[in-house]
């Protein structure tokens, strides 16, 4: 049995033998209306076998052509369970769903540190933090000062 995770594509055996013929097909980013496309790595890719406990990584990088919103669907993994078989099993990865790709200076606006706002807010807030404490002091030093006397 195999198991596929997406990110950087990492494909598990945790079955009792090797899983032999695996063919891997990522076919959300080679379509003409997909609003991502295969930047650099292989859409399709195989291996002769992968051992049991064992697993192997396949790195698909996408670059965005534009903002909107891109439906994720799951990756097709075919493979024959055992050197005997002539069966083939496919299986699917997970479904991430839709991914809403934002322009880069929306995304810079929101993740931003935000610097000058906090500049402004300091300098807001020391007034109402410092007055009272000047107050305080002045009245401290009045009272301590007619005790003494």
């Amino acid at each position: 049995m195999l198991i596929i995770s997406k990110g950087f594509v990492k494909i598990y055996n945790i079955g009792q033998s090797a899983a032999l013929d695996v063919e891997f097909t990522e076919e959300n980013f080679a379509n003409d209306w997909s609003i991502v496309r295969l930047h650099c790595g292989d859409a399709k890719t195989s291996w002769k076998s992968i051992e049991p406990d064992s697993s192997v990584t396949h790195e698909i990088v996408v670059k965005p052509s534009k903002a909107g919103a891109q439906n994720i669907t799951s990756a097709v993994l075919n493979y024959r369970p055992s050197s005997d078989s002539e069966e083939t099993v496919r299986s699917f990865s997970s479904d991430y769903g839709v991914a809403n790709i934002i322009p880069e200076n929306e995304f810079l606006r929101n993740h931003a540190s935000h610097g000058i706002d906090w500049l402004i807010f300091l300098v807001l807030t020391i007034p109402s933090i410092l007055f009272p404490y000047m107050l305080y002091n002045k009245s401290v030093a009045r009272f301590t000062k007619a005790k003494k006397n």
